[in-house]
């Protein structure tokens, strides 16, 4: 089995010598603090490490498709939908559970549609137009498993560069084409109205791009086709009117770097646009991958496992012991003529939160995981103690379930080890996945996350 473990702690300097055992059980090898001194191979990971994992297939080999995400109130079902697309039929709906890598089939959409933009908002998956330049909407409501139908766009187009302002209850449907005329219309619809109205056009017609919303009254639009029928690099940001959502203020900001590329898979959540694969004006495949950072600007983050265009990005959040992780999921794709069931994951942020301190932070307590390439071996994470004080360490699975949880009483000043053998409560070895851990003593704590992946 390789082991992939990514963490985001602090990085700490000192060693002192000390071993303690967990409570219960002074002979567990399961779980240990000890007095070996941390070892100088890990790397400290920045706030913006994102690495990719290959999940299982699709059924079939699609490409043009319309995603969303569910996530149940406690937790427990995290399912990815996959709908539409080529080849036809384009009305095949598939459902991926994230907790057990599965797939199973949904109920078909009620109409052919492929090439067109969707967003999730509260349990309904919002699908707007499709190949050549029709304008249908259709609504599947999760929870009621069934379909109905929007207003119809007032301008019908394809490809749109969709962008879901959350916190103003409205979907900008930004450029698109007809065909493979590109539009600089920007269409907002309006969720709880069931209606449309105009916006500020963009500065040229592009389709096939990537857009997203920022916060803070902000959209941005980057690379794509335009009506110059041109791979186009081009980015802009569109600044909304408080006072009137129809009132957009349209100014180019630079370039993507790499290259301009159409039909890429993006999406956005908080802050952040992520601009996936998609191919360039060769029509040569891409598999390098950005993003855009409201305070930073772009940089390049891992590449795409595979080559494709013609896929389709979503984000979804997964809120768990109080720790923000997003997931990027990319489905589907097209390469050298050959519509491709790509199920892969970008993980947006290897999280970790620190709660406020009651006490100043010099006197409380710094950690870093220590293994390397941990292969089939432990976890091992080193923290270093400001203080005497009583150490917690508990694990979560990816609903939020405890299945781990440890308490070691009186841990000295010092740097300690934790070994951890990737057991449950029960001393079971856990299977693969995804788990969130906490670390806590001195009135702090830090949060952490594991991928242990075939």
């Amino acid at each position: 089995m390789k082991i992939f473990v990514m963490a985001l702690l602090a990085v700490f300097f000192s060693t002192v010598l000390f071993s303690a055992w967990e409570d219960g059980d002074p002979d567990s090898p399961i779980l240990q603090i000890s007095n070996k001194a941390p070892e100088n191979n890990f790397s400290a990971l920045d706030a913006d490490s994102l690495y990719w994992q290959v999940l299982t297939n699709m059924p079939e080999g699609r490409c043009g498709v319309f995603t969303g995400y569910y996530r149940s109130e406690n937790g427990e079902t995290l399912h990815v939908h996959v709908f539409g697309g080529n080849a036809a039929p384009c009305t095949p709906h598939y459902i991926f559970d994230v907790v057990t890598n599965s797939w199973s089939a949904g109920t078909p959409l009620p109409v052919e549609m492929r090439y067109g933009a969707s967003a999730t908002y509260e349990s309904n998956i919002y699908m707007f137009g499709s190949y050549l330049g029709l304008g249908t909407c259709v609504i599947y409501s999760i929870k009621a498993d069934a379909y109905s139908y929007g207003a119809t766009m007032p301008t019908p187009l394809n490809d749109a560069n969709i962008a879901l302002a959350e916190d103003r209850g409205l979907i900008y449907l930004i450029g698109g084409g007809s065909g493979w005329t590109a539009n600089n219309v920007v269409q907002v619809y309006d969720i709880a109205g069931d209606s449309y109205f105009y916006a500020t056009s963009i500065p040229e017609g592009v389709m096939c791009g990537a857009s997203g919303y920022l916060g803070n009254d902000t959209l941005i639009l980057a690379t794509g086709y335009t009506s110059s029928a041109q791979w186009s690099a081009s980015v802009y940001k569109g600044y909304i009117d408080p006072a009137n959502p129809a009132n957009i203020t349209w100014t180019a900001d630079g370039n993507i770097p790499g290259v301009g590329r159409r039909r890429c898979g993006y999406a956005s959540h908080g802050d952040k646009l992520y601009v996936i694969a998609g191919q360039d004006g060769s029509y040569g495949y891409l598999n390098s991958c950005y993003m855009y950072q409201s305070d930073s600007g772009w940089v390049q983050i891992q590449d795409k496992p595979t080559y494709s265009m013609n896929h389709t990005c979503l984000t979804m959040p997964v809120t768990l012991v109080d720790a923000d992780e997003i997931m990027l999921f990319s489905m589907a794709g097209y390469l050298n003529s050959v519509y491709m069931p790509y199920c892969e994951v970008l993980h947006t942020g290897v999280i970790l939160s620190v709660e406020e301190p009651v006490l100043p932070v010099t006197e409380g307590f710094y950690c870093s995981l220590v293994s390397g390439n941990i292969g089939n071996g432990p976890v091992v994470i080193n923290f270093v103690l400001a203080q005497n004080s009583d150490v917690r360490f508990s694990v979560y699975d990816i609903t939020g379930r405890e299945v781990k949880t440890s308490l070691f009483s009186g841990v000295l000043q010092g740097s300690h080890n934790l070994t951890w053998e990737k057991t449950d409560n029960n001393s079971e070895k856990l299977p693969s996945g995804t788990y969130f851990f906490i670390l806590s003593a001195c009135c702090e704590s830090y949060r952490g996350k594991l991928v242990f992946a075939e």
